[in-house]
């Protein structure tokens, strides 16, 4: 859990949202394509601004190559 998601009962919530916290697993992209296209596996999918934050932790500016 990353510094910008925090524990609700059950539920790991994004800090930017409030929503749950969903990460694009290996397994849903598999299932759906069209997700690996605009996004990495380990990118959070619950808001832009958690995407954005993840992906300037990797020094990316954009989706997936």
């Amino acid at each position: 859990m990353s510094a910008r998601t925090y524990r609700d009962g059950e539920h790991t919530m994004c800090g930017h949202c409030d929503l749950i916290a969903e990460t694009l697993t290996a397994e849903t992209a598999r299932i759906y394509p069209e997700l690996r296209a605009e996004f990495e596996v380990g990118e959070p999918l619950c808001c832009d601004e958690a995407a954005a934050a993840w992906r300037a932790e990797r020094g990316r500016s954009g989706g997936a190559a």
